[in-house]
């Protein structure tokens, strides 16, 4: 992941934030919430990119999510394999 592709948690509404960016960023990239106080990652996809600003659902418990935590956004979209 770019280092550099981060933005800040500035409102949570249960498992929907509120992020703070200054990079673009595009419908449907994953990002990962990162929680320093428990040493881990939370895995999130942007939902809706408005100026300086996007939404981002996250697709595990949101406990310990706080507002002024980092986002790293990684420019990649959500796939899935449906087949061989």
């Amino acid at each position: 992941m770019n280092q550099n592709r981060t933005g800040t948690v500035y409102a949570i509404v249960s498992n929907l934030l509120m992020v703070e960016i200054n990079i673009p960023v595009i419908n449907r990239e994953i990002c990962y919430i990162l929680l320093p106080q428990e040493q881990k990652k939370l895995m999130a996809e942007v939902i809706k990119v408005q100026s300086g600003r996007c939404y981002v659902q996250v697709y595990e418990n949101t406990r310990g999510v706080r507002v002024g935590d980092s986002v790293e956004f990684t420019g990649e979209l959500l796939e899935v394999d449906l087949a061989p």
